[in-house]
């Protein structure tokens, strides 16, 4: 619900070219959201990324929010650089609920992704049991998380209205786009997966059983275990007004192993693309449990297999152990370690396997949102009873802790202490500290430097609430792969202001000193076009500034728009309230817009790019002028607006290539003629503004104003200058609303 939301999720249903006819419908706006915020198919809101390199983007997990990534599409049309399965599922429900659709965030754990339709998680192993990675195209992701919405169905049978499953993550086609859902979570618990949309998909993931598969002498694979509740686990959301986590998996099944969970397994499998001819979970005298040890980043690791023999005969177990790391979509890599074991089970008692695994082994192979898969398997030798298991160990890393410091009081600030611990045996070269929340002003990114092995950090930032009640500030914390992202929330009470006010945009006025340094005239000078500082005749002077002005912006010689922006800036400042702020503020931006997109087009210097670009847009700053009618909102809309393009700005400068495609495709539709017009027709009702105050023109005074201060050169007759001839004729019209032509233009266009 901050600035620049509602229009960015409006923007995402006519990118679609959805009907408004069609928009009172939750089944479709779900669906259509849902395809629109991932980029395949419709270059939507979001690009994933599941290689480990973001050097062109933002790291997924560095995200503290949603509302950048919507501003940030909304200002640029592009696709935002990158996302995961959180990262989509934060912005649908920002979105979802923007557009007034009850919606939560869900996370299921050992969530399987199932490829072929067949409703069960297959594994594969060959003739010794050792793992065919190849084969493994299903997979279980260490989490996946996605949304439930609350909405009608009257396009499925009475009862399964209430929460339905959307996903954005764009795993597998539905209806040839990639999206998922709205899928009844009613459907998915009783196994009915025949129900649109989407349910076989969703119920492979929360309550699919783990089939494993062994390749026979003759080539073709049998069942040799079948292992039931090892998919869907701790299905959670967050608690309704706290940060706790609510526990929803008896709303997504039924308990595991009772008749009634069992019953919608059947139900569904029965659909699925493989018949349903597995028989009841492997059985027999010993039967297999792997466990771990406390599981800390940086610690040492056990790992454990506990055999049980159930019979009245004494067995040998032969136990294979590998150990890989697996990305948390399921992806696995290359065993690092891997042990055989054989060991006598006495009857009616227990064995146990141990393999220690240090640091410095598994650190290497670990990356971010990495975990440990440990496979156990192998048969006993009297009987050839087949075991096989797996285990995910996710290693714990330390979360922020964050402090308020200070009561928070709307419009000032107020300290924060974040307190970090590095776990790891080996210093971290360099982190950087982002904070983020809903209706808080934050600082920008903090670089922390090196942070030594065990170190504990202590910082201290300033926020400011910008409105009154109880906010929610989240900081990440960007480390070394190893160690990944850190997270800590705060939730905290704001008062109102003394004054009582409630809410405010929060800003600091925008600073001029790197425009000063560079020495740059003052706002409300004219630059070029008249060098005096105290002109002998006011009125002349500031009338051949203004004709200088109209000049470059009809014949748009953009290499001066920016003294028009300096000469707009100064008369706003010596009469504010004239021009109306949205006016004002879209003239600014326009003019300021159009000099930056100049000097890319002519391939500027990067450096005096972002120097203009700091000038015009500096990070985080409010707008450059107030104004005696603005309201918070309206200055939060220009602030989002400058922020978005000062992102774009930066991302075509960083990606040659993104900018040639930019320069040559959208901008000419975002940035052409039609928005030169508009700038036009701005510049043109600001003269009318300002020449309404002014005396008539004496024109042999300002013909003399002119060039007094002019090259010595013969001056040309039959009239005024040209410039000043043309500027006296064009905001002479009297009728406002034949606005006159461009310079060269053969007619006439009319005003937009």
């Amino acid at each position: 619900f901050d600035a620049g939301v509602l229009e960015a999720c409006l923007y995402i249903l006519d990118r679609r070219g959805m009907p408004h006819s069609a928009r009172g419908d939750p089944v479709m706006v779900s669906r259509v959201v849902s395809a629109m915020v991932n980029s395949l198919d419709d270059n939507g809101v979001l690009v994933g990324n599941w290689t480990g390199d973001y050097a062109q983007g933002t790291n997924p997990s560095a995200w503290a929010g949603s509302v950048a990534i919507l501003r940030a599409f909304h200002g640029t049309g592009a696709p935002v650089r990158y996302g995961q399965c959180w990262v989509f599922a934060g912005v649908m429900t920002t979105v979802l609920r923007c557009l007034g659709l009850p919606t939560r965030t869900v996370t299921n754990y050992n969530s399987a992704h199932d490829t072929d339709v067949s409703l069960t998680t297959d594994i594969y192993f060959d003739e010794n049991m050792r793992p065919l990675e190849r084969l493994n195209t299903d997979s279980v992701w260490n989490f996946h998380v996605w949304n439930d919405c609350w909405m009608k169905r009257p396009d499925l049978p009475d009862g399964y209205d209430g929460w339905q499953v959307v996903d954005a993550t764009p795993q597998e086609t539905s209806s040839g786009l990639f999206c998922c859902g709205p899928c009844s979570v009613t459907a998915v618990k009783n196994g009915e997966v025949f129900l649109k949309y989407d349910t076989p998909f969703v119920f492979a993931e929360v309550n699919s059983d783990k089939v494993y598969w062994q390749r026979q002498p003759g080539g073709a694979f049998a069942v040799v275990h079948v292992e039931e509740g090892a998919i869907g686990r701790r299905i959670s959301t967050l608690g309704a007004g706290s940060g706790a986590r609510l526990d929803i998996t008896d709303q997504y099944k039924h308990p595991e192993g009772s008749e009634e969970e069992r019953r919608a397994v059947s139900t569904a499998t029965s659909h699925g693309s493989r018949p349903r001819n597995r028989g009841s979970p492997s059985s027999g005298e010993v039967t297999v449990t792997v466990g771990a040890g406390p599981a800390v980043a940086g610690a040492e690791l056990e790992l454990r297999a506990v055999a049980k023999n159930q019979g009245a005969e004494p067995r040998t177990l032969r136990l294979r152990f590998s150990l890989a790391a697996v990305r948390y979509t399921g992806v696995s890599g290359a065993p690092f370690r891997q042990e055989q074991h054989r060991r006598p089970v006495p009857p009616g008692q227990e064995e146990t396997v141990t393999m220690t695994v240090t640091y410095a082994e598994y650190g290497p192979h670990l990356g971010e949102q990495d975990a440990l898969k440990l496979t156990v398997s192998g048969a006993v030798e009297e009987t050839g009873q087949v075991v096989a298991k797996e285990l995910r160990v996710r290693l714990h890393v330390p979360e922020l802790t964050l402090t308020l410091l200070a009561p928070a009081v709307v419009g000032q600030e107020t300290p924060v202490q974040v307190v970090f611990q590095n776990p790891l045996p080996e210093a971290l070269p360099g982190a950087s500290l982002r904070m983020e929340g809903a209706a808080i002003s934050c600082p920008k990114p903090f670089q922390m430097g090196s942070v030594g092995a065990g170190q504990t950090v202590r910082l201290r930032q300033s926020v400011t609430p910008l409105r009154a009640g109880r906010l929610r500030l989240v900081a990440v914390l960007e480390s070394p792969p190893r160690l990944g992202p850190l997270h800590g929330a705060l939730q905290f009470d704001a008062a109102p202001a003394p004054d009582g006010a409630t809410g405010s945009t929060g800003r600091a006025p925008r600073r001029r000193a790197r425009a000063r340094a560079r020495g740059e005239p003052p706002a409300g000078s004219t630059g070029g076009w008249a060098c005096l500082p105290s002109p002998r005749r006011p009125m002349a002077w500031l009338r051949a500034a203004l004709a200088g002005a109209w000049h470059a912006v009809r014949g748009r010689g953009f290499r001066h728009f920016g003294r028009a922006l300096r000469l707009v800036e100064g008369l706003e400042a010596a009469a504010p309230g004239a021009l109306g702020f949205r006016h004002g503020a879209r003239l600014r931006l326009g003019l300021q817009a159009a000099v930056l997109l100049w000097m890319l087009r002519q391939e500027h210097p990067a450096a005096a790019i972002l120097d203009a670009l700091d000038a015009f847009f500096p990070e985080g700053e409010e707008p450059p002028l107030g104004h005696v009618h603005a309201s918070p909102r309206e200055l939060a809309a220009v602030a989002a607006a400058q922020d978005a393009f000062r992102e774009l700005v930066l991302g075509l400068v960083r990606d040659p290539q993104r900018r040639h495609w930019y320069l040559q495709g959208p901008a000419q539709r975002e940035y052409g003629e039609p928005f030169l017009r508009m700038i036009e027709w701005l510049f043109y009702e600001f003269l009318l503004c300002v020449e309404s105050a002014l005396p008539p023109p004496n024109l042999q005074q300002l013909e003399e104003e002119v060039w007094s201060h002019a090259p010595l050169r013969p001056r040309p007759r039959g009239g005024p200058l040209p410039i000043l001839r043309r500027y006296l004729d064009d905001v002479g019209v009297a009728r406002r609303g034949a606005m006159p032509r461009p310079l060269g233009s053969p007619e006439a266009t009319p005003p937009r």
